[in-house]
């Protein structure tokens, strides 16, 4: 089989569009039912709070069809079975999903790890985005490598939050942080744009009570920080605030749809390449249907668009499908608010679908495109516009307008009334009390915080008490708010210097007068001061030790003293990465008898260890 060229991929893409095309007018898809499916992301962690890369070993391991690959060796995918929306239908979802849980936390038995439910890992390092995490995959490689040929390998992340976080990194690995719970709905083609206009119109409310992304590299940001995360680091441009930025390839979507899914494929295809050219057989025949096409270009190519309601066209038993894949939801915070969430947007669908009512006509896109936005920076602290009102809080639509809509919705399926009723009322009680995903990391920091516990244990002790409740299987509104360390033991040798490090970095220019170096070092108690250029390069170290020596010879010596920084700086300090072990650290300032070392991320500066922090450390230790 010869590999194909781009240009050869992209003739089979537009004879994909051509085939389903036919396939619609054909009416190929009437026999479609309602039926939903459902696919859970999960991390892996070890004993103390880290990931812990191990899913090649355990998914041999496990040798189950139903549990898969993702980009990161931390993260295991499992597919639910497909079932027709009926009335048991989220029992057995949610009877399937434990059963497929349950085996993956016997298998992590073996490897002293456990499974854990998230939409951003709380305790995620910078560490864990080494590329020997990347899942040894031909397609996860290409897809990295494609996409950082496009970037030029540059990566420049910005998300604005309770927190900032600016920094630089090397590969669209970084995308490999978020993690969901994705649900499908299989939908006859005549109805795909009512459906998914109800889904975009849905996805700010639905995403606001269920935010649980707060936390990204220990940074408090976005109360659902996957949306900003994927949207940066799947991004191919490497300007990723251009005027071109409304077609990102992670994208909400730009107006309603008309023209059902067509209109969508035809969209991304106008706009997008193709990242990949993948190696597969595309002459492979349906062998349970040869007269439906598979269409394998097409649904490699939509692999890569990564619309957070997209458009799918799938075989199932041999007969296709068009369905909708709602990604917003993250994974988390249990299994029990997951079903909630999922009882609510199935509700939800079909409750806007039944009512006599056209969306379009009642509120703007655009209003639509921001409440989404809204609700991932502010969560269950958003306010929406509804239906030409301004000023709803998330709050109050999902109590008062949504929920009637949903049971309405659910009511009209025939779904069990006990499910219906479980499930909701985890929603109202969630959205009543305001605790969900996010706002409950909140408030666990302030906590942590207030109590005395250092930076360094707050999100492990998180992880700790987080992964208790979703074992105990409490929904998040159930959930106490931690105010003690978990008491994690760790081992001092795996200690490593981006946790320990000290953030807080006072740093000078070479042409600042000594002065300022002298007063900042009285000002802010510390020992060392740091010089950067206009670049933010490390270019120099200044001791407090090297201040007095100059003085000293100024005032007993009659030396001239010198006038700027620049002149009593060290050039070339000694410096370590902040992937590297503390005890790496010790060994360096032992050896060369220095006070301190500057940290760098990808030659950039992003802290400094110094005696002080092995005090902090040997402390705790001791304690």
């Amino acid at each position: 089989m010869n590999k194909l060229t781009e240009s050869d991929f992209r003739k089979r893409l537009l004879d994909d569009l051509s085939q389903l095309d036919n396939l619609i007018k054909d009416n190929a898809f009437s026999k479609s039912r309602a039926r939903i499916g459902a696919e859970q992301e999960v991390v892996l962690m070890d004993k103390l709070g880290s990931v812990s890369p191990i899913s090649t070993q355990v998914l041999k391991n496990i040798n189950h069809p139903q549990f898969n690959k993702e980009l990161a060796k931390f993260n295991i995918e499992l597919n639910l079975t497909p079932r027709n929306l009926e009335s048991t239908c989220f029992v057995d979802m949610k009877a399937e999903l434990q059963a497929l849980l349950s085996i993956l936390d016997q298998e992590l038995i073996e490897f002293h790890a456990d499974y854990f439910l998230t939409g951003i890992f709380p305790n995620f390092r910078l560490l864990d985005l080494d590329t020997d995490n990347i899942t040894p995959d031909r397609r996860f490689f290409e897809l990295v490598k494609r996409i950082n040929v496009l970037r030029s390998n540059e990566y420049e992340l910005r998300i604005q939050g309770i927190d900032e976080l600016s920094m630089r990194h090397d590969s669209v690995f970084i995308e490999a942080a978020a993690t969901s719970f994705q649900i499908h709905l299989e939908v006859a083609p005549k109805d795909f744009s009512r459906f998914y206009n109800i889904a975009q119109l849905i996805a700010g409310p639905c995403l606001a009570m269920a935010t649980n992304s707060l936390v990204l590299f220990r940074k408090k940001l976005w109360h659902e920080t996957r949306i900003a995360l994927l949207r940066q680091s799947i991004q191919v441009s490497k300007t990723p605030n251009s005027l071109r930025d409304a077609n990102a390839r992670v994208t909400f979507g730009n107006h309603w749809i008309q023209d059902g899914i067509l209109e969508l494929f035809r969209e991304d295809v106008s706009l997008h390449r193709s990242l990949i050219v993948p190696d597969i057989d595309f002459n492979k025949k349906n062998e349970q249907n040869p007269s439906i096409p598979l269409l394998k270009a097409l649904q490699n190519y939509n692999s890569t668009i990564y619309r957070w309601n997209r458009p799918v066209y799938g075989i199932l038993d041999g007969e296709p499908h068009l369905r909708i894949e709602n990604r917003i939801f993250p994974a988390g915070p249990s299994l029990e608010d997951q079903m909630a969430n999922t009882v609510f947007w199935y509700g939800l669908m079909f409750g806007f679908y039944h009512a006599d009512i056209e969306i379009e006509k009642l509120i703007d896109f655009d209003a639509v495109k921001n409440n989404f936005l809204q609700a991932a920076r502010n969560g269950l602290n958003a306010n929406f516009e509804w239906f030409e009102k301004t000023n709803f809080t998330a709050q109050k639509i999902v109590l008062e307008i949504l929920l009637p809509i949903a049971k309405r919705g659910l009511d009209h399926l025939k779904i069990d009334s006990a499910t219906v009723q479980h499930n909701l009322s985890i929603i109202e009680r969630r959205v009543e009390t305001m605790q969900n995903g996010s706002n409950w990391t909140l408030q666990a920091i302030k906590n942590l915080e207030k109590n005395g516990i250092p930076p360094q244990d707050i999100y492990p002790t998180i992880v700790s008490f987080a992964h208790h409740y979703q074992q105990k299987n409490l929904p998040i509104h159930q959930w106490d708010i931690p105010s003690k360390n978990a008491n994690m033991k760790r081992n001092p040798s795996e200690m490593i210097i981006e946790e320990y490090m000290d953030k807080d970095l006072f740093t000078v220019s070479p042409s600042d007068p000594l002065q300022l170096a002298s007063d900042m070092i009285d000002w802010q108690k510390i020992r060392f001061i740091l010089v950067e250029n206009e670049h933010g390069e490390l270019v120099g170290l200044v001791s407090s030790r090297t201040l007095l020596k100059n003085l000293n010879l100024h005032l007993f010596h009659q030396n001239e003293l010198p006038e700027s920084i620049e002149d009593i700086m060290v050039r070339t300090p000694i410096t370590i990465d902040s992937n590297k072990k503390l005890s790496e650290a010790l060994e360096i300032m032992e050896k060369y008898k220095i006070g301190c070392l500057p940290v760098l991320q990808n030659k950039k500066l992003v802290g400094i260890v110094t005696e002080q922090t092995f005090l902090h450390v040997f402390s705790r230790i001791i304690d």
